[in-house]
């Protein structure tokens, strides 16, 4: 009787050869797409991309919203 094995070609896959859990490749890629938006909104606008410093702009939680909050 032939054995069957996890993997393709007859490669077997062992679960506790991973390095880390699946959740952290997940975390590393978000943690990157941030670093990615804050080098464009530095080399564009000389400012924070997602961190919005600049007062002449209107920032996502700003004093009308929190009020319908």
């Amino acid at each position: 009787m032939a054995q069957t094995s996890h993997g393709v070609g007859g490669v077997g896959y062992d679960a506790k050869k991973r390095a880390w859990p699946a959740e952290l490749n997940v975390f590393l890629a978000l943690v990157i797409l941030v670093v990615v938006f804050e080098l464009i909104g530095r080399i564009f606008l000389g400012d924070s991309f997602l961190f919005n410093t600049r007062s002449d702009v209107s920032a996502i939680f700003n004093e009308a919203r929190l009020q319908i909050i």
